[in-house]
């Protein structure tokens, strides 16, 4: 089984997965939501009170990877629910417009 093959059996048996390793109470999983508090000026989609899903995964936007808009192959890509980012609960967040998706409901 490959290092990456599923990183929250890692995390369960042995603490860690490649050089992430879990220091604190960690909650797997890296899907989050939750409520618009504020929008920037430029924001034109998204409003306060509005419900939304959150892309669980922070990118450099620098390399050639990003700028191309295929951040999904990142090198330097961290996500939510992995150390360092045990816990998102009842915290707030910046993110960008594009990482925001508005719920369907």
């Amino acid at each position: 089984m490959s290092e990456y093959a599923d990183p929250y059996i890692h995390y369960y048996l042995h603490g860690r997965i490649s050089s992430f390793v879990v220091k604190k109470p960690l909650i797997l999983g890296h899907e989050c939501s939750g409520e618009i508090v504020e929008v920037g000026r430029d924001v034109s989609r998204l409003e306060v009170g509005q419900r939304v899903v959150i892309e669980p995964e922070f990118v450099c936007e620098k390399c050639p990877y990003c700028r191309s808009g295929r951040y999904n192959l990142c090198r330097n890509v961290k996500f939510y629910g992995t150390p360092p980012f045990n816990d998102l609960r009842g915290i707030c967040i910046t993110v960008s417009e594009q990482k925001v998706q508005p719920d369907s409901r």
